[in-house]
């Protein structure tokens, strides 16, 4: 990597993955009964259960559970590399500087750049 912006831009394109339980945005949805039954919800929460959260617990991967974190099944806190936004933080979803994710995001490039170096 040449530390240029487009090197950045392509690690992260091809490091950095976003998952959605339902990616739809809605202001007047009450129907969370039904994402429970969806079967790409269930596919996604087993996938998220199996591989991802322990991958994470491992220290292999950095994992950030932003919203509705319950509703993926995700009831064990904070640990390692798996954070679980809290609060304010979880009603805002970002991924801004000062955030836990975000610092969990840099200390996983860090290692990954010392890495290849």
């Amino acid at each position: 990597m040449g530390g240029g912006y487009l090197d950045a831009l392509r690690f992260m394109a091809n490091t950095v993955a976003s998952l959605e339980l339902v990616p739809y945005h809605s202001r007047v949805f009450k129907s969370h009964k039904l994402v429970g039954r969806l079967p790409s919800s269930e596919a996604a929460r087993n996938y998220v259960q199996s591989e991802l959260l322990p991958r994470a617990l491992d220290g292999e991967i950095t994992f950030i559970a932003t919203r509705r974190v319950n509703g993926w099944g995700l009831t064990v806190p904070t640990s390692g590399r798996f954070i679980r936004y809290e609060g304010g933080e979880r009603r805002g979803a970002s991924l801004s500087p000062n955030t836990s994710g975000a610092a969990a995001i840099l200390a996983q490039l860090m290692m990954e750049l010392s890495i290849s170096h």
